[in-house]
């Protein structure tokens, strides 16, 4: 079943039109996304301050998305030492190294 397909069988369950049903649906997603896209994961927070931010949403018959600071952090160094090592490789020296 296509996207197409759910919208149109929604949309006749509800006695709606097809196009509100699909923005109501890419409305949900696109909230999510923009949320997300929100959060600060460049590693320079403190704990308390990633606290206050939203990190967590449930997403009905999927489950949670979430981020701990934890991880945030791990992943932060982990991009970091990346970066570190990938201006130290022989491709990116110029003839100075």
């Amino acid at each position: 079943m296509t996207d197409n397909d759910a919208y149109l069988k929604i949309a006749i369950a509800l006695g709606v039109d097809p196009k509100e049903v699909a923005l109501a649906h890419k409305s949900y997603w696109k909230f999510i996304k923009e949320k997300i896209q929100e959060v600060d994961l460049s590693g320079g927070i403190s704990k308390e301050e990633f606290d206050k931010l939203k990190t967590t949403f449930f997403v009905k018959r999927i489950g949670w998305f979430f981020c701990r600071y934890n991880k945030q952090i791990r992943n932060y160094k982990k991009k970091r030492n990346e970066n570190t090592e990938s201006e130290t490789t022989p491709e990116s020296c110029d003839n100075n190294c």
